[in-house]
């Protein structure tokens, strides 16, 4: 699979001339229309989703294209014709939505009506994910959500409906976010002067059904813009094809794993009992006293991502106690309106104050300080939580403005907070300093070579001006072994598994001249060829006899992120430090099922860490083979404007709860009657 800079290439765009110009380059270069065409797809500047009518520029360069390439004139056609296809596609979803019944609520009352519904819907949905009886629901919530089964007819029990309950949830509450910006832009901000009647709430429902749709596309478009997908469309039927189910299924597996390592922390967290100080009215941070149980897994989760002991670690100005802090007294808050909503037994009136947690600023801060953050990082923390255009999305920025000095969180989306894993992205997305999070996985690497009695270090020399650096060097079997070590955040889209991609693999071709970044590969082939050229080096730093020559070099990349598919790219092995700390440890992966752990013997996990048991980690480690087992292509049929669209998506057989066939357990090597509504997490 070629890469190309998709984030210099969405720099060209935004000026035509350049573009243009560089795209005769490549020309000139002799590059092939297919790779040309590549380019231009990932480059973004075939459409714009938002505004699918706007590609000037796009038509600039077909010209250009055809001009340039008269004997291609057929694979330009149907390039173009699959991009005209995804944009009748989006441009058919507005028009639906557009005549819908959300046209008919007042502008001004848009984004009001939609918070409501929101927290109503979300509301209704997690009384019945636990369990409560549908009366029971109806009795305080307006409206009620329920799974039925595929005709409709039948209402499906939580406790064989949970997971897709869940993840329903889960998705409305994640991408809630897309609304609210979209609402706030077209209708400016919140106006809670004129309250929105009970029908225009139930009309704003159609803004979750609708944004789900739009989900989907945007889905669509990312795989066709970022894998080798087909679109094309045939009277009233779009249909979507995967060339590249690789890379896809590389994306989901790596989305799987990830989340798979945080439920194996918190089940390790829960067999081993909780001995803190929890105190819920605590003003002393982690790890001295908590507020919950949970906050104290949330604080040994964070650590575990940013490969570091020390919660005073400051973030973005913050330390990491406070950071955690704030996120889980936002989640107990809205919890505690839950309840006491429910236990009123009432439907509310409808206004924000009555649906919603509402404050001044100057209120939260005070809840802030009472338990245990400083003013200074209170209001820092206030202000990055505030969500707004450029925030992610409301699970990491749960605070939402309402005039100058009031603001408010939506009790379902507050509830629905991870803060170990919001915590994570929101430090991803603000760019934060996590370079201590690098320190700390070179050293818990080396610590675990020396317990293995495995020579090991890190070697850096300054040489006529360049520097070269060796993150970890170490001597195995008479080889040795050159590594370069990663610390990256975890990708959570298509685009940015392509641009974890990028950063490990490098581009097919630099856009820039001025461009002297270096992939993880580059980078290891540098340096590495430095110690290779000056063994004496090595020899020395490791203590090993003078005139010692290796048998052979190997070389890893070794990045934090998890991958989803083993990587080989110029005599360089990549993996993940999931993957390679477990080998160092010899604990083979393993299903961990309730109290009872299912793995399979492993070979490579097994005695002494040898070269060949290495190399067989490192070309396809067990990790990878047991999490391709859980996911597979679903098919899917969607109604948009009186047409149909079909596609496939991906998705974890298995699940957090075990709902599989008998073929999949099969797969996996485990019995059906041992695994029956047990929780499953794959470590």
């Amino acid at each position: 699979m070629k890469l190309w800079d998709f984030y210099e290439l969405e720099r060209l765009g935004k000026k035509d001339k350049q573009f243009l110009k560089y795209i005769n380059s490549m020309i000139d270069d002799d590059y092939s229309i297919a790779e040309i065409l590549d380019l231009i797809k990932v480059s973004g500047i075939c459409f714009n989703p938002y505004s699918p009518n706007k590609h000037t520029l796009f038509d600039k360069v077909i010209k250009t294209l055809e001009e340039r390439f008269p004997n291609e004139s057929k694979e330009i056609h149907e390039f173009t014709q699959g991009v005209s296809t995804l944009r009748y596609l989006f441009l058919d979803f507005f028009e639906e939505r557009d005549s819908s019944n959300l046209a008919m609520i007042p502008p001004r009352r848009r984004l009001l009506s939609f918070v409501l519904a929101l927290e109503i819907w979300l509301g209704a949905q997690y009384e019945y994910t636990r369990g409560r009886s549908l009366y029971a629901v109806k009795e305080v919530y307006p409206f009620v959500v329920t799974l039925a089964d595929g005709a409709g007819e039948k209402l499906i029990p939580v406790e064989q409906g949970f997971d897709h309950a869940r993840s329903v949830y889960d998705s409305i509450a994640e991408n809630a976010s897309s609304v609210m910006r979209y609402l706030q832009l077209e209708n400016g901000p919140l106006n809670t002067a004129q309250t929105p009647s009970m029908n225009q709430v139930r009309q704003a429902r159609d803004h979750i059904q609708f944004f789900d749709t739009f989900s989907s596309l945007m889905s669509i478009e990312q795989k066709w813009r970022f894998s080798k997908t087909k679109v094309f469309t045939e009277g009233n039927k779009y249909s979507i094809t995967h060339e590249d189910k690789k890379f896809l299924e590389s994306v989901e597996a790596a989305r799987v794993r990830f989340r798979s390592q945080r439920n194996k922390w918190y089940a390790d967290f829960k067999r081993a009992g909780f001995t803190g100080i929890v105190n819920p009215n605590s003003s002393l941070l982690a790890p001295e006293e908590y507020l919950c149980e949970e906050e104290a897994f949330f604080s040994i989760a964070v650590t575990e991502f940013l490969h570091t002991h020390d919660l005073n670690v400051r973030c973005l100005d913050v330390s990491l106690s406070e950071w955690v802090r704030a996120y889980t007294l936002i989640q107990m808050l809205s919890q505690e309106e839950l309840d006491n909503r429910f236990n009123e037994r009432r439907v509310r009136p409808i206004s924000l104050e009555n649906w919603t947690l509402t404050f001044t600023a100057a209120d939260l801060k005070k809840l802030f300080v009472e338990r245990g953050i400083s003013e200074a990082s209170s209001e820092i923390i206030i202000e990055t939580l505030t969500f707004n255009e450029k925030s992610k999305d409301l699970l990491d920025c749960p605070i939402v403005q309402n005039g100058k000095d009031h603001l408010f969180i939506i009790p379902s989306i507050g509830n629905a907070i991870d803060p170990a894993m919001s915590l994570i992205s929101l430090l991803n997305k603000n760019q934060a300093d996590i370079s201590f999070k690098g320190q700390g996985f070179e050293d818990d690497i080396l610590q675990k070579f020396s317990d293995q009695g495995i020579r090991a270090c890190r070697i850096k020399r300054n040489d006529n001006g360049d520097t070269f650096e060796s993150d970890v060097i170490f001597e195995l079997d008479g080889d040795l072994f050159i590594a370069e070590l990663k610390a990256f955040g975890q990708p959570s889209s298509i685009r940015d598994y392509y641009s974890l991609m990028l950063k490990l693999l490098g581009p097919q071709q630099k856009i820039s001249a001025d461009d002297n970044k270096r992939s993880a590969v580059e980078q290891l082939n540098r340096s590495s060829h430095y110690y290779e050229t000056n063994i004496q080096i090595v020899t020395k730093e490791l203590g090993l006899e003078e005139g010692w020559e290796p048998n052979n070099v190997y070389k890893i990349v070794l990045t934090t992120a998890m991958l989803g598919e083993p990587l080989f790219k110029e005599n360089t092995y990549l993996i993940d430090h999931s993957a390679f700390i477990r080998f160092l440890d010899r604990i083979p992966p393993a299903f961990v099922i309730g109290n009872k752990g299912y793995a399979a013997r492993i070979p490579e996990f097994e005695g002494e860490i040898t070269t060949e048991k290495m190399l067989k980690v490192l070309s396809y480690s067990p990790q990878l083979q047991l999490v391709e087992k859980r996911i597979r292509f679903r098919n899917v049929i969607l109604n948009i404007n009186n047409k149909t669209v079909h596609y496939s998506f991906l998705e974890d057989m298995l699940g957090d709860f075990i709902k599989a066939d008998k073929e999949v357990l099969k797969k996996i090597g485990l019995k059906e009657e041992e695994i029956e509504a047990l929780k499953l997490n794959n470590a």
